[in-house]
């Protein structure tokens, strides 16, 4: 059965399509300090995605985002490896990339629903620079923590550890340390 469209069916389709093919700018805020791009700098996944990230995903059509999402799984597939710096290796950084890549899969996921809407799309592409941002925080915090113990010229000797120092046998308290509870 082959039904002729109507002009009013002509118009919707044009609407949604335009909706689709209408670009929206997103901001990169959190970006790395001077000192945390010093650190990461030979870490080339990371650099990868945030020029993939800014170029293409700065200014986008919902329609070229789920183009694209294949070829931004890819890179976020990867990030992974290509890390060797020990100071990201913890489960807090950890946490965060495979966050990053849940996202990313989910875009990659929608390009293939065909009553995805450009709304959608468009919160998924949020998220997924909101993740990003936690990435860059997340490195700027550990190595302004890392500046901060370097800096902090901290000379236990003039504490006397060993004189408070109470004994607990086999889980009985003193009342001292009863009433500090």
């Amino acid at each position: 059965m082959n039904q002729e469209k109507t002009p009013q069916d002509i118009s919707v389709e044009e609407a949604v399509q335009d909706v689709f093919t209408e670009q929206n700018t997103y901001s990169f805020e959190e970006e790395l300090t001077d000192v945390s791009k010093e650190k990461i700098k030979d870490w080339a996944g990371y650099f990868k995605l945030t020029n993939f990230l800014k170029e293409q995903y700065g200014r986008v059509s919902p329609q070229t985002a789920l183009e694209m999402s294949e070829e931004l799984q890819g890179i976020v597939g990867k990030i992974r490896d290509s890390l060797k710096i020990n100071e990201l290796k913890t489960h807090g950084f950890d946490a965060r990339l495979n966050v990053l890549n849940s996202e990313v899969l989910r875009l990659k996921d929608m390009s293939e629903i065909t009553s995805i809407k450009a709304e959608e799309v468009r919160q998924q592409i949020e998220k997924i620079i909101a993740v990003y941002h936690a990435i860059n925080s997340k490195i700027n915090a550990i190595y302004a923590r890392e500046l901060f113990d370097e800096e902090v010229n901290f000379n236990e000797e003039i504490f006397d550890f060993q004189s408070n120092r109470r004994t607990v046998k086999k889980g009985l308290m003193t009342k001292t340390q009863q009433k500090r509870r």
